[in-house]
C-alpha cells in the first residue's frame, strides 16, 4: 500500500496510491459526498472530486483544520511585479509567483523576510541565530555532503571549520552548512576533507580514497576519479629464472669451479619449495 504524490506542474500535482479494499472505498464515498455539496461552477464533476480531496486534506468532517508547514520561497521584488517570475515551494519545486494567491488562499501565512546573506553580520557564539540558520537553509536546501537528500532543515548547521572556543568571527554563512550527522562523522573521523569556497553554498569535498565532489544547491558533480589500480599484469611478480645453459663436456675445468650465485640460489629455492613425497 502506498499513496504518493508528483512534482508541481502547472500548478497541479499528480496523485496515486494503493489501498486497503475498504479505505479506497470510504475514500470514494467521501469524494463524492463533498463534491455534490460543490457549485457546478467549479468544474466537472471529476473537477469537483479532485477539489473534494483538498477540502479532505483540510478539514476532516467537522474536525478542527489540519495544519501543515507549507514553504514557499519568493524573491521580494516578485511580490509587486509576480508576472513571468517563479517562486519555490519547498520539496515540491517552481511555481508560478502570479499563482501564489490560489495556491495560498484560505490559508494562514507567516512572512519571513530573509536578510541579504552577504550583508549578514557573523556570530560569536556557537550555535547560529535564527535568521542565519533560515539564510543557510535557503541558500542549501539539503545536505551539503556529496549526494546528500536530507532536507536542510532537518540537518544540523556544521561548521565547515570546526569550532573554537575563544575565536570570533567563527559562527558565518561562509563557515557553514546543512549536515546529517552521518556525514558530520564521516568528516570529522573518517578523513574526509571539506573545503568551503565563500558565502555562495559551495563546498568542495574530497574523499580518503581520492576521489573529488562539488556540491551546491543544485546538486553534487563529481570533479576527479583516481587512477585506476594497475592491470594485474603490469603487478609485480617475482623474476623469471636464469636461463639453463647445457652442461660442460665432463673434462671442462669449469666443473672444478663453484656455481654461480644467482644460479646456485635458484637451485636452492626449488630444492625447497619441492613438495615432500
Amino acid at each position: 500500500r502506498y499513496v504518493r504524490l508528483g512534482k508541481l506542474v502547472d500548478g497541479c500535482t499528480d496523485l496515486s496510491g494503493k489501498l486497503d479494499s475498504a479505505d479506497g472505498i470510504a475514500l470514494d464515498e467521501a469524494l463524492d459526498a463533498i463534491a455534490k455539496t460543490l457549485p457546478e461552477e467549479e468544474g466537472s464533476w471529476e473537477e469537483r472530486r479532485a477539489t473534494a480531496v483538498g477540502i479532505l486534506a483540510r478539514q476532516a468532517f467537522g474536525q478542527d483544520q489540519l495544519s501543515a508547514d507549507v514553504i514557499v520561497h519568493l524573491p521580494a521584488d516578485a511580490v509587486e511585479t509576480p508576472d513571468g517570475r517563479a517562486a519555490t515551494v519547498e520539496g515540491w519545486g517552481a511555481f508560478l509567483a502570479e499563482r501564489l494567491p490560489e495556491f495560498l488562499k484560505d490559508l494562514k501565512l507567516t512572512i519571513r523576510p530573509v536578510i541579504d546573506p552577504a550583508a549578514m553580520p557573523s556570530a560569536d557564539v556557537h550555535d547560529p541565530p535564527a535568521s542565519m540558520r533560515l539564510a543557510m537553509q535557503i541558500r542549501n536546501p539539503f545536505d551539503v555532503a556529496p549526494y546528500g537528500t536530507r532536507q536542510a532543515r532537518y540537518c544540523d548547521a556544521d561548521h565547515t571549520q570546526p569550532y573554537r572556543q575563544g575565536l570570533l568571527g567563527q559562527t558565518r554563512l561562509g563557515n557553514l552548512g546543512p549536515l546529517s550527522r552521518r556525514a558530520h562523522r564521516a568528516k570529522t573521523f573518517g578523513s574526509w576533507q571539506l573545503i568551503q569556497t565563500g558565502e555562495d553554498g559551495i563546498f568542495h569535498w574530497r574523499s580518503p580514497y581520492g576521489y573529488e565532489y562539488l556540491v551546491t544547491a543544485y546538486g553534487t558533480t563529481r570533479l576527479r576519479t583516481p587512477a585506476p589500480p594497475p592491470a594485474p599484469e603490469e603487478r609485480w611478480r617475482p623474476p623469471d629464472p636464469p636461463e639453463h645453459l647445457p652442461d660442460p663436456p665432463a673434462d671442462d675445468p669449469a666443473w672444478e669451479q663453484p656455481p654461480m650465485p644467482e644460479v646456485l640460489a635458484w637451485t636452492l629455492a626449488q630444492a625447497t619449495l619441492r613438495p615432500v613425497a
